[in-house]
This record gives C-alpha cells, sequence and structure tokens, in this order.
C-alpha cells in the first residue's frame, strides 16, 4: 500500500507540475494545426483519426503530436527515423544503423509501439523504417491503444497517413543533393481518370556514401541506396460507397553496422591474438581498422491493402484487408575484424495478412459507438548461418550455468576432440601465436597426427545454421462507446477480447570442423530437429476508460485508464541433440499493462496558440525483457524473460503565433522506466562474458529521461510573388543506457558461478545530445516553387547508436549517429 500512495502522489505532483508550466511552453503537435490540409479555414482544426474516426485533435483525451505534410517539408524530414527526435518522450533507434532493426520507445518502454501505415498494422520492424513518400501526416499517439488499435500498440500507436487521390490535377517533384554525396529524387501524381474514378502514383529514391571508412577499402561503409513507389486507386461508386485500392513496394540495400572500435576486451585472450583494438584509439574517428566482409543488408517490401466504406444514415460500414511481406538479408561480419574468424547470413520472410471488419454509428447527438473485428495471421521465417574462418580460435567447451541444463546440453566430453583445448597450441608452428584454428589444423601435418581427429583436414571450420519458424494468428473483437450525459461531459468506455494462438519450430545444423568441436558430433555432420513448439493459446480482455470534461470552451480536462498486452511465446535457442519439442520451460507469457492518465487542452480562439499537458502512470506485469547471452561455446543466444516494470512521467507541449509569419513550438517530456525486481538478470560484461546482475530499480535502455524539441520559422515577404522563410529547431535528449547496465560496480555472478566484482562497460552509456538544424527556403506560389537550403546537426553532435561486446575478436565496437551534414533541394508543385 505504501508503493501505491507513493506512486499516486507521483502521479499528482507530475500534473500539478504540468499545470504549473501550462502557461510557458508550446508544442509540435499544435503547430501543424496551422496550415494543416485538414483543417477549417476559419478556426484552423487539425483533424486526427486517434480514435479510428475523424474528429478535432483538440477533443481526443489523449496526449497526441501530430506531424503534417507541411512541417515533415519544412524540417527535411526525409524518412520515419527522423522523427526520432522531434516528439517528446518518443524515440526511435536502429539498432547498429540497421533500418530492418528498428525499435520504437513511447513513454519509457522499447518496442511496445504499434506502427501503422493508413490503419494497417506493420508487424515486422523490417518493414517501419521507410521513405516517407507523398505524406499527408503522421499521427503518434500516447499510452496504451489496444482497445482500437490491438495488441501491439501497449505504449501507444505511431499512424502514417498518406495522402489520397483526389478530383483534381496535381503533382509535385523534388530533387535533394547534400553532403556525402547524398542523392534523392521524389515526386506524385494524382486526379480524376474518368467520372468516379481517381488514381495516384508516387515514388522516391535516396542514395548516400558512407560517414564511415574501413581501412584498406575507402569509403564504402554505411552505404545508402534505396527506393520506393506507391500506387493508389479509388472509386466512388456511389455517394455513399467508396472503394480505395493501395500497393507499395520497397527496395533497400545498405553497406550497414558498426562504425569504430572503442578498445579491446581486458583480460580477453583473444584481443590479446588479434591485437584489432591496438590499431586504432581513437573510437570516434569513424576509421575501422578492417573488415575481411562487409555487412550488407538488402531489403524488400511489399504491401497492399483494400479499403471500402459504405455510409448507411447514422451508420457507417468499413472494410480494411491488407497483406505485407518483408524480405531482408544480412550479410555479417561476426568478428567485426580483418580476419577470417566467423561471418555470416541471415535471411527472414515475414508474411502477414490481416482483416479488420468496423461498424461505426452516431446518432448526431450525444451518443456514438463502434465495433469491430480484427484478424492477424503472420508467418515468419529466418535463418542465422554463421561460416567459421580458418583464423578462428576454439576455444575449451566450458559448461555455463546461466543456460539451464536444458539450453547447454549438446557438448559430449566423452567424444574425441569435444574437450580440444588452447593448451594444444605448441604442437601449432607460428601463426596467431600458435592457437589452434582450422587453418592451422588443415595446414600442419604433425597438429593433425598428433589430434587425430576423425574429419579429414579443411580449410576452414565448416558451417553453423539454425533455421527457425514461427506462426501467430490472432483474432479479436472489440467496441467502444462514447456518451454525453451532460453539455460538457463526454464518458467512454471500450473493451476489445482477444485469442492468440503462437507456435515455433527449430532445425540446427553443423558440418566439418564445427560440428565436432561445437557439438561434438565425430561424423562432421550435425543436425537437430525440428524441434516443434504445440500450439500455445492467449485469451486476453482489454478495457478502456475516459472522461472529458470542457471546463469552458477553450479549455478541456480529461482522464482515461487502459490496459494493454502483448502476446507470449517460446525460446527456441539453443537445443540439445536430444529435443524434441519445446515444452512449458521455453515458454514465455504475455506481458500485461495497466495505464493512468490525466491531461490538460487549452488552445486559444482562432487556433494561434494552444497548450496541451498530460501525466502517466504505467505499470508492467510478466514484462517481455528480451536479451542476448554468449553461450558455453560462444555462440551469442537471444531469450527472452519475464519480470516486472514500472512508467512514470509526463508530457508538455504548446504552440504560439503571436505575429503574423513568425511561429514557435516547443515540447518537453519526463519519463522515469524502471524494472521493478529483477535481482537475477543476465547482461554481458566485456572482460566477464555473460553474468547474473540485479538490475532492481534501474533504468530501461534506450530511454532518455528527459527530452526537449524546439522548433521556429519566420516568414517574410519579398515580392507579390516571392518569400523567404528561416527555419531552425532543436532537440534535446539526456543520456541514456543503450543496452541493459547497472549503475556503479556491483557483485556479479560471472559464467563460471563465482561471485565477482564488475563494473558495466562505460559504451552501454550515451551522454547527452543537444542538436542543432536550420532551413533557409524562397518560394513562388504562382509558379509552384521552392528552393531550400538544409544544415543537419550543425555543432557535429555525434553519439553512440549500439555496442558490441566480440568476443571472438576481443574487442568492443560501437556504431555512431550521422555527422554534420547539408542539403540543398528544389521543390516544384503543380
Amino acid at each position: 500500500m505504501v508503493k501505491s500512495f507513493n506512486r499516486k502522489s507521483k502521479l499528482l505532483g507530475a500534473s500539478a507540475l504540468v499545470l504549473a508550466f501550462g502557461g510557458v511552453l508550446a508544442t509540435p503537435a499544435t503547430a501543424q494545426e496551422v496550415g494543416a490540409e485538414e483543417a477549417s479555414e476559419e478556426d484552423n482544426v487539425i483533424i486526427v483519426t486517434a480514435r479510428r474516426q475523424a474528429e478535432p485533435l483538440a477533443e481526443v483525451p489523449a496526449s497526441i503530436d501530430v506531424f503534417s505534410a507541411e512541417e515533415i517539408e519544412q524540417q527535411g524530414i526525409f524518412d520515419f527515423g527522423d522523427l526520432a527526435l522531434r516528439s517528446p518522450n518518443v524515440t526511435i533507434f536502429e539498432g547498429f544503423n540497421n533500418p530492418a532493426d528498428t525499435v520504437v520507445t513511447i513513454r519509457g518502454v522499447p518496442g511496445r509501439a504499434g506502427i501503422y501505415v493508413d490503419d494497417v498494422f506493420v508487424g515486422n520492424a523490417g518493414g517501419i523504417n521507410t521513405l516517407l513518400v507523398d505524406i499527408e501526416r503522421v499521427e503518434i499517439v500516447r499510452g496504451p491503444q489496444t482497445t482500437l488499435f490491438g495488441r501491439d500498440a501497449l505504449s501507444g500507436a505511431i499512424n502514417t497517413v498518406t495522402r489520397k487521390p483526389g478530383d483534381e490535377f496535381e503533382g509535385s517533384f523534388l530533387a535533394r543533393y547534400g553532403a556525402y554525396d547524398l542523392t534523392q529524387l521524389g515526386g506524385s501524381l494524382s486526379g480524376p481518370i474518368t467520372e468516379g474514378v481517381s488514381a495516384k502514383v508516387a515514388g522516391g529514391y535516396r542514395t548516400q556514401d558512407s560517414f564511415d571508412e574501413v581501412r584498406g577499402r575507402g569509403d564504402d561503409f554505411n552505404v545508402i541506396d534505396e527506393f520506393m513507389v506507391v500506387g493508389q486507386l479509388k472509386f466512388d461508386v456511389t455517394d455513399n460507397f467508396t472503394a480505395l485500392f493501395n500497393v507499395d513496394y520497397l527496395e533497400n540495400e545498405q553497406v550497414t553496422g558498426l562504425s569504430d572500435v572503442s578498445r579491446d576486451i581486458p583480460n580477453d585472450p583473444n584481443a590479446a591474438i588479434f591485437r584489432i583494438g591496438a590499431n586504432d584509439g581513437d573510437p570516434f574517428d569513424r576509421v575501422l581498422p578492417g573488415r575481411d566482409v562487409l555487412p550488407i543488408l538488402n531489403r524488400e517490401v511489399v504491401s497492399g491493402y483494400a479499403r471500402l466504406e459504405w455510409e448507411l444514415g447514422d451508420f457507417e460500414l468499413r472494410s480494411i484487408s491488407a497483406v505485407r511481406d518483408t524480405k531482408t538479408e544480412l550479410t555479417r561480419d561476426g568478428d567485426n575484424s580483418q580476419f577470417d574468424i566467423i561471418s555470416g547470413f541471415r535471411p527472414s520472410d515475414d508474411n502477414q495478412f490481416t482483416q479488420e471488419l468496423t461498424l461505426f454509428y452516431d446518432n448526431g447527438s450525444n451518443f456514438s459507438a463502434q465495433l469491430g473485428t480484427y484478424f492477424f495471421d503472420s508467418e515468419n521465417s529466418f535463418a542465422d548461418s554463421n561460416d567459421i574462418g580458418a583464423d578462428f580460435p576454439f576455444p575449451p567447451p566450458i559448461p555455463n550455468p546461466i543456460l539451464t541444463e536444458q539450453q547447454a546440453a549438446g557438448i559430449d566430453a566423452s567424444i574425441p576432440g569435444a574437450n580440444v583445448t588452447q593448451t594444444l597450441a605448441p604442437f601449432a608452428p607460428g601463426g596467431l601465436f600458435g592457437i589452434l584454428t582450422p587453418g592451422r589444423y588443415s595446414s600442419d601435418p604433425v597438429l593433425q597426427q598428433v589430434l587425430m581427429l576423425p574429419i579429414p583436414p579443411l580449410p576452414d571450420g565448416g558451417n553453423q545454421t539454425t533455421f527457425s519458424d514461427t506462426e501467430l494468428q490472432s483474432l479479436a473483437f472489440y467496441g467502444q462507446g462514447t456518451w454525453n450525459p451532460i453539455e460538457r461531459l463526454e464518458l467512454s468506455a471500450g473493451l476489445r477480447y482477444t485469442r492468440e494462438t503462437n507456435q515455433a519450430s527449430l532445425t540446427t545444423t553443423a558440418d566439418g570442423l564445427t560440428a565436432l568441436l561445437l557439438f561434438g558430433d565425430p561424423t562432421g555432420n550435425f543436425s537437430v530437429g525440428p524441434v516443434e513448439s504445440e500450439e500455445a493459446v492467449d485469451n486476453i480482455w482489454t478495457p478502456s476508460f475516459s472522461a472529458k470534461f470542457d471546463v469552458t470552451d477553450t479549455v478541456r480536462v480529461y482522464a482515461s485508464y487502459a490496459e494493454g498486452f502483448r502476446s507470449g511465446g517460446f525460446n527456441t535457442a539453443p537445443v540439445g541433440p536430444t529435443e524434441t519439442t519445446f515444452d512449458e520451460s521455453r515458454r514465455f507469457e504475455p506481458e500485461e499493462i495497466q495505464a493512468y492518465e490525466i491531461g490538460l487542452k487549452w488552445r486559444a480562439p482562432g487556433g494561434r496558440a494552444a497548450i496541451n499537458a498530460a501525466a502517466f502512470m504505467q505499470d508492467y506485469n510478466n514484462f517481455q525483457r528480451g536479451f542476448t547471452i554468449i553461450d558455453n561455446v560462444g555462440n551469442r543466444v537471444s531469450l527472452t524473460e519475464n519480470t516486472s516494470a514500472s512508467v512514470e512521467g509526463f508530457e508538455i507541449d504548446g504552440f504560439i503565433e503571436p505575429i503574423d509569419g513568425f511561429t514557435l513550438s516547443a515540447a518537453y517530456g519526463y519519463q522515469e522506466s524502471t524494472y521493478d525486481d529483477y535481482p537475477g538478470a543476465a547482461i554481458n560484461i566485456a572482460g566477464f562474458g555473460t553474468v547474473l546482475a540485479d538490475l532492481t530499480g534501474e533504468q530501461l535502455p534506450n530511454v532518455p529521461k528527459h527530452t526537449l524539441n524546439i522548433v521556429g520559422a519566420y516568414e517574410l515577404d519579398l515580392s507579390s510573388d516571392w518569400s523567404l522563410r528561416f527555419g531552425g529547431d532543436a532537440q534535446y535528449r539526456s543520456s541514456y543506457r543503450n543496452r541493459d547496465a547497472f549503475t556503479g560496480t556491483q557483485t556479479v555472478i560471472d559464467s563460471q558461478n563465482n561471485e565477482v566484482e564488475a563494473e558495466v562497460d562505460p559504451e552501454s552509456f550515451v551522454d547527452a545530445t543537444t542538436i542543432f538544424n536550420a532551413n533557409v527556403a524562397f518560394t513562388n506560389e504562382q509558379l509552384g516553387l521552392t528552393v531550400t537550403g538544409r544544415v543537419f546537426n550543425i555543432t557535429d553532435e555525434v553519439f553512440s547508436t549500439g555496442v558490441d561486446v566480440n568476443v571472438f575478436s576481443g574487442v568492443v565496437s560501437q556504431s555512431l549517429s550521422a555527422p554534420r551534414t547539408w542539403t540543398i533541394e528544389v521543390l516544384k508543385r503543380f
């Protein structure tokens, strides 16, 4: 009871702080109200669909940011990831600069935001971060949206709304050139084809050279080359029946990955062997000491949907049918070095189908409602193939107590060769300090005679591949009603029932020396699987409630409560040689959230100023914490474990237009996101490997406590045709952790089950950053022409976006954010 009382006090205190500062800050959420195409001419009211139907932003009882097409254009937002610093308590991270590994954090918890395009769920991270092509607006709704949006919108929802074809011909063309040979082209064309039929085609292309350099290869790292095209066809069949069909295609090729080596891993023998970190003492010079394999990402996303809408008096019936296929292929250098230690190939293919049917009712007076059903089917195939190179130093197979007995299976000490250790190094003449490697064994007949391994000498160590398949089906029924019992009071209640089933299977194969030394198989042809799970079923009810009161015609207050969930699953790797099924010990439970929010919304008559404020408190039960550990033979194993977490904080934002032509907006967010009770969490620390640490009370990764952004613009007329606009923005993000870590020094349990004093890697912490951007634009409205120059990251602020502790090469490496860049662009509308 004490904890509950304290947390409620914090919530009330945060709300009081929000109200106290309500008169001094402003917001990008309302900045878009001016000039938005949906706004009414006389009052600048922007219309959003945060509750799945059109209504004014100020009337929705939720914390919402909206980025209009105008703001996306003015701030030079290229793709989805560029929204990262522009919304309070929202961050978007690309793992190791890989757009296919995009994580969105809303209100303190990574990976819990539902991502949608035109109300269609994007169920795979590989399809999230794409070019923004012909966008009407982007809506960011904070807080659980499970009742109306579905299973994955625990912390919020982001819906990108594309521009639809209209009844008049219109089009645009954009050409952009910038630093590092950035070249970007884009355009759209839409209009009527015949009576009742209109169409649109839009596309974009972007290419950019490297920010980073690989020694001996030149500027060929983190190179971008992507293309996207969208087509839409709209049929106004009758006055009350509309059909819209959409198809889009994205193709992306990118040399991606780490940007620089930070240091050697202390006490790691491989660091002494390969000495990679010693070749480069500056972790921020963007020069890598070498690569024998360039990591290359190939991504292809194909999607389409059909949206049918009938208006039937007080009713409207909507059907959305959608398919999406996301393919990614990642070639990777597993050791991040110039040596042939380990390299890999990771292809994945995700296919999803969704069908949603919703009936809306509005009697035009004091009651409205919606009832719907939703079906989601996803099939994902993934392979992780690792080639053991000639320089791989085989370590002794030391059991790792952090893995369960079942997960650690696969090593049989009675098999010859299974316990080969580096003590045999004296028999290996020269090269890599005499350490046993496949290349050394293959080139040394004396060593072959001493070891008498039952596998013929090979130039490399062979291959190990894991194939996994997962299938998820979700069926939901939902409803929400809104009632105005008196003129200024609105009450809303919703409920969603979801039934989810998921299954998983996994197969592991190995050949050559890999089969013997990693899995103890003397035949050189190891295989296990497919190991399959039984069908796991989750049945979840998620309610939501809200109350909104119009204090005056310009001031609204609201309070809400909502629940949400994320389905459970199975830890599929690693598998032992005798496993045939995944039992309950491998299952992790569904995650659930209970969230409370109170808020205030004010907007001045005429729409020249506005303030929004919200305070929130969220509890996560069975919180699914995903982590990676290093197993007993050096393999990286991804696992998920249930624990608990909580988030508290607030957002305040506002907008003002004090004089014609000058606009200023600002937004501030605070969030405290911590693990509640987690004494035995597995984390990786350089020099200690995987350890068990106490993360109780520690901050979740990728969650800065403070976020602040300020946007200003001033426009003046130069003549009857030409105008000049100056714009700028500043984005502050306080320090945060880019992976799980504890504060200071702690007694942990190492992989040998010993208690040791350890301190986390300094690369796990990212310093506070402030990014400044500026732009100047000349516009001729009569010609439909705009010429803009931009500078991004004026002060050249560079920070870590990911860290890798590599046990194969013995070094710590990191990926870095973009440096200072500039662009010049020409936009033509017609």
